[in-house]
């Protein structure tokens, strides 16, 4: 301004621009310098630095998302979820989901969504009727009743059927139906038809009241038709229920049929199928045989003096042949036997009586067999039993005579007796042989004890006869018995007294008298060992008399 120089100084001061770059991470949308950012990328921001240049600021960004998943369930009645309880099936309109904060593998939400079924129990009745019983899935029922069952359901809930359950006890029965019908028989009641005779039932099911049903009973009885096929060859003229058949020249052919109606209701019908000849001259034969004769042209056998005619077919009639017939009879003879045990007779043995023929054949004088019958009497040596006689108890054994002497019908003296009779005792290993004679013991003494028994042997009086032979029957002797006596002797008022030592073989009269002779009561055994009597009632002694055949003892007691 003045001229002069004007030095001007200036401090200068360059600053530069300035960039930063950030990476960030965020779940959904991440906010950055007032800017919403919802996609992962790279963003940047210009503004002024404290210099006052450019500032570049660059955000490297990624964006995660919350994931979601799915999950099915099905329940009967209601579910619960992530402790929450749904009673409604799930739909477009109603979506059940959950939030798990964090869950996913980023750190981001994981949201869950519930496809959700929710299904009913179902219930269902029905009704049935039965006869007697009823049974449903393995259960039987016999009365009427209302009864339920569970079955569970494929949705998970069960279903509960009720049965409304009628029984009937038992069935009607109807009257039989007798019926007689031609060939077959068609019921009306069940529309079928039998062609056999029987019994037959149907039910007709009515369950009402207290009947399952009504049974109806058909006596059927089913007749046939009767039919007949008749076939005859004839010569000459033929007569058939009124109806004249005869040939001419030539043979003649026809069928006729007579049909006659039967109580059944069939009809029986007859068919006769007749070929009539022309007649021819007759042939007469003449023959004679013995016993019997058979004519080939006949094949029938004839066994007496007979005519008889056969007619010859061979499509015409040749003849009609007579057969005159002689039989002549075999001659019979007779012979006789009476044996003893057996007879032989032709080279056969016979053991028992018998008749019996045999033929000698053309033997006779007409030139038939010679048949001799034979009259068989086989005689058997008589076995019997003959009674045994005891005498005197045990000291005299004696065989019955008059049994003996019916052997033979004869009478034998003692002699033959002695030497007829054996005496044997049953002894081990066998019997011991006694002796011979009419009396085992002579002298009438006591014999020892043992069985004892006699056998007769009369031998045979010719070839012809037979002997005979008879035992007695065993007879057991027992040692001798004690004598009789009282049991007991001390008696109380009216107490049993046994009388023992009786012999059973004889009658024995027991008479009680008291010391002064006064009879008390009278007694009589039979067959008894042992007999009992009451004690007087008054004390005192009192005399007990047995008497009989043999015997004449007194014993006492006293009434204490």
């Amino acid at each position: 301004m003045a001229g002069c120089d004007s030095v001007a100084t200036l401090h200068l001061t360059i600053n530069q621009p300035t960039s930063s770059e950030e990476w960030q991470e965020a779940c959904e949308s991440y906010t950055w310098n007032g800017n919403d950012y919802t996609a992962s990328g790279d963003y940047t921001f210009n503004t002024t630095n404290v210099a006052g240049c450019d500032s570049v600021a660059t955000l490297h960004l990624t964006i995660n998302h919350a994931t979601e998943g799915d999950t099915t369930a099905t329940a009967c009645g209601s579910f619960t979820w992530y402790g929450t309880e749904y009673t409604q099936s799930s739909s477009p309109t109603n979506v059940y989901t959950h939030t798990l904060p964090g869950a996913n593998v980023n750190g981001c939400d994981s949201i869950v969504t519930l496809n959700l079924t929710i299904n009913s129990a179902v219930e269902y009745s029905f009704s049935e009727s039965a006869c007697k019983s009823y049974k449903w899935n393995d259960e039987t029922y016999t009365q009427t009743g209302v009864y339920q069952q569970t079955f569970p359901l494929a949705t998970g809930c069960d279903s509960v059927v009720t049965l409304n359950l009628t029984i009937y006890s038992d069935y009607e029965l109807k009257d039989t139906t007798n019926m007689t019908a031609c060939k077959s028989y068609k019921w009306d009641l069940n529309d079928k038809t039998y062609t056999k005779s029987g019994i037959y039932s149907d039910t007709i099911d009515s369950k009402t009241g207290m009947y399952c049903g009504t049974v109806y009973f058909l006596n059927l009885k089913i007749s046939d038709p009767k039919s007949v096929d008749l076939y005859d060859t004839v010569c000459g003229t033929y007569v058939w229920h009124g109806e004249t058949f005869e040939p001419d020249t030539i043979p003649y052919d026809t069928i006729a049929i007579y049909r006659t109606e039967l109580e059944s209701g069939c009809d029986s019908i007859t068919t006769l199928n007749l070929h009539v000849l022309p007649l021819i001259k007759p042939t007469m034969l003449n023959e004679t045989a013995c016993d019997s004769f058979t004519w080939e042209v006949t094949q029938e056998t004839y066994t007496r003096d007979t005519i008889v005619s056969h007619t010859f077919q061979a499509g015409y009639c040749d003849s009609v042949v007579t057969l005159y017939l002689t039989v002549l009879y075999p001659i019979m003879g007779d012979t006789a036997a009476n044996e003893c045990n057996m007879f032989t007779w032709r080279d056969v043995l016979y053991t028992n009586d018998t008749i019996v023929y045999d033929t000698i054949a053309g033997a006779a004088s007409n030139g038939c067999d010679s048949i001799v019958k034979l009259d068989l009497k086989i005689n058997k040596p008589f076995v019997g039993e003959l009674d045994l006689i005891h005498k005197n108890g045990d000291r005299l054994l004696m065989i019955n005579r008059n049994q003996i002497n019916k052997l033979l019908a004869d009478s034998l003296s003692r002699t033959d007796d002695t030497t007829l009779v054996k005496w044997y005792r049953e002894a081990e290993p066998e019997d011991e042989f006694l002796g011979y004679g009419y009396y085992y013991t002579n002298d009438g003494n006591p014999v020892p004890a043992g069985v004892y028994y006699a056998v007769v042997e009369i031998p045979a009086s010719d070839g012809s006869q037979c002997g005979a032979k008879g035992e007695t029957q065993h007879y057991a002797v027992s040692a001798k018995a004690g004598l009789p006596a009282l049991i007991p002797t001390y008696a109380l008022p009216g107490q049993d007294i046994r009388v023992i030592n009786l012999d059973p073989e004889l009658h024995t009269t027991i008479r009680i008298y008291t010391t002064e002779g006064v009879l008390q009561g009278t007694y009589t055994t039979n067959g008894e060992t042992t007999y009992t009597i009451k004690a007087a009632n008054d004390h005192g002694f009192y005399l007990v008399e047995l008497s009989g055949d043999s015997m004449n003892t007194t014993l006492r007691y006293i009434v204490k």
